[in-house]
């Protein structure tokens, strides 16, 4: 795992690794915290890593166009690694919070109201199925064409 983020000046995206940061490190990146709609979005992050850790969600991944040298991204997209069984899983979606709502307003390809809020979205990798039809892993670290990308761990 790597600490400082590299971004490939022919794509912008992540060199391929994972990159461990903290929302301060994230606040103080000269590139991830370049504008005010990128400070915004780790502002919202924030709010997102504080409710998983409270409820014991350690392993969370971010990327999207955020994770890119994109002056303005779109968003944050990323995923939690959490089985759905977890009881801590389980305590989070009955919460009734909006960081517990994986489900999309009303067509399978909508977006979860974290997005509609706070224009991020997390999916979910249960490691108990690594072989599920989606792996958000896989997906996060490959761009649409194919290239190799980074991800961002957002750590403690």
């Amino acid at each position: 795992m790597k600490k400082k983020p590299i971004f490939d000046k022919k794509t912008g995206y992540l060199i391929s690794g994972t990159y461990l940061m903290t929302i301060d490190e994230l606040l103080n990146h000269k590139i991830l915290a370049s504008t005010p709609e990128r400070i915004q979005l780790i502002h919202a992050l924030e709010l997102a890593c504080k409710t998983y850790w409270y409820y014991g969600i350690t392993e969370i991944y971010a990327n999207g166009s955020f994770a890119t040298a994109k002056p303005i991204p779109a968003d944050i997209d990323g995923y939690l690694r959490v089985s759905y069984a977890d009881s801590i899983f389980l305590k989070l979606t009955d919460s009734g919070s909006i960081w517990g709502d994986f489900r999309g307003k009303s067509h399978p390809n909508d977006k979860a109201p974290m997005w509609y809020e706070y224009k991020i979205e997390f999916y979910l990798e249960d490691p108990k199925y690594p072989n599920s039809n989606f792996n958000p892993a896989k997906f996060f670290t490959h761009s649409r064409e194919g290239v190799e990308r980074g991800i961002i761990k957002i750590i403690q």
